[in-house]
């Protein structure tokens, strides 16, 4: 995800700017948040349209800033002036990396793009309700996107309209260390639920 050049002054090519998250607690959201945890503190900062930020005390405590915008759907104009100002006061973001849903997104890329960022974009689904903004966008983005990632397949070609050795492929995952059986944990969970040792109830009406 990162560019390898740095301007000259950058003080640290490895910083990105992350946009997509929103105030719920999602998939992108935790998605992002599994790369934020497992980085150095301080390598992703936040671009954020919406009023708050989901896992801000985690956010912040990793050392990332978040700069909050207008929302598109609340003012065009105002989030792409805001996008450049921060762009424009951060040289340090040499990488702007988008996770996103749809390529409506190529309005906040428009102004990457301009700003001389190197412009990631992350597929993380496979169809749209914006499907005529969608469809109006996707042949814009090979004009401002730089690198492309996807969660599988489908969402490659949803978002990029093809699949290729180019687009990374990052499928989801979950944490599997959270659900390994725990004798401990079924003990507990069936004396909640009244069931004897040995006793196989069923759950169908």
């Amino acid at each position: 995800l990162y560019q390898n050049t740095a301007a000259e002054d950058c003080p640290d090519p490895r910083r990105v700017l992350v946009y997509g998250m929103t105030d719920n607690p999602g998939g992108i959201e935790s998605y992002v948040m599994g790369l934020v945890r497992r980085q150095p503190a301080g390598t992703f900062d936040f671009l954020c349209d919406f009023p708050a930020i989901a896992y801000a005390d985690e956010i912040a405590a990793h050392g990332s800033r978040v700069h909050f915008i207008p929302a598109k759907s609340r003012s065009p104009w105002g989030h792409w002036r805001g996008t450049v100002r921060v762009l424009r006061d951060h040289p340090e973001y040499t990488t702007v990396y988008l996770n996103v849903l749809d390529a409506g997104c190529v309005f906040t890329l428009s102004a990457a793009k301009l700003w001389g960022r190197w412009v990631v974009v992350h597929s993380h689904n496979g169809g749209t309700d914006k499907t005529r903004l969608h469809r109006l966008c996707r042949p814009l983005l090979p004009l401002v996107t730089d690198g492309r990632a996807s969660c599988s397949d489908e969402a490659s070609r949803h978002m990029f309209g093809r699949t290729g050795t180019d687009i990374l492929l990052v499928p989801n995952a979950i944490d599997g260390a959270k659900y390994i059986y725990d004798p401990a944990v079924r003990a507990a969970k069936r004396a909640e639920l009244g069931l004897a040792e040995g006793d196989r109830k069923s759950t169908r009406l």
